[in-house]
């Protein structure tokens, strides 16, 4: 989401120029924590609530479209609609970007949790690899010895 604006990348350079004395490890961790704070701040302010945004823009573009057909076009309208789906899609596009990253963010979450499906899997797996009958020429072996 935070690739849409582009200020983004102009601040995550600035903080990360931040100097800090000890271990890589300790460096890194102090970074990551001074551009997370500022990173949610900087989210508010700039997106708001997502959700809230398509809302007011369809609302807004309604209100728009309703004049003009209450009031007939007019070339201030019309300007303005442009403006208003303008706004709309921009809006759309972060609420898409939000839900593809929710989506991912919790199949990372869930997904090291999520382990009786892949069980299911491992055994389904398993009692198709598994040898129930072994045919040799015109014999056949059933016994679980005799096969092995």
């Amino acid at each position: 989401m935070w690739n849409v604006n582009d200020s983004c990348l102009a601040m995550v350079n600035d903080y990360w120029k931040a100097r800090f004395v000890g271990c890589p490890t300790y460096i890194l961790n102090k970074k990551v924590q001074l551009l997370k704070g500022k990173l949610r701040i900087w989210t508010r302010e700039h997106f708001g609530d997502v959700h809230f945004n398509v809302r007011n823009n369809q609302e807004i573009l309604k209100n728009i479209q309703d004049r003009i057909q209450i009031e007939g076009w007019s070339e201030d309208l019309s300007s303005k609609e442009k403006l208003a789906l303008e706004n709309l899609e921009k809006a759309l596009t972060v609420e898409e970007i939000f839900w593809h990253e929710k989506s991912r963010s919790d199949w990372n979450l869930q997904g090291d949790r999520n382990t009786a499906y892949f069980h299911k899997l491992d055994k389904i797996k398993g009692s198709r690899n598994f040898i129930t009958h072994l045919v040799v020429g015109d014999d056949t072996q059933l016994d679980p010895d005799d096969i092995s």
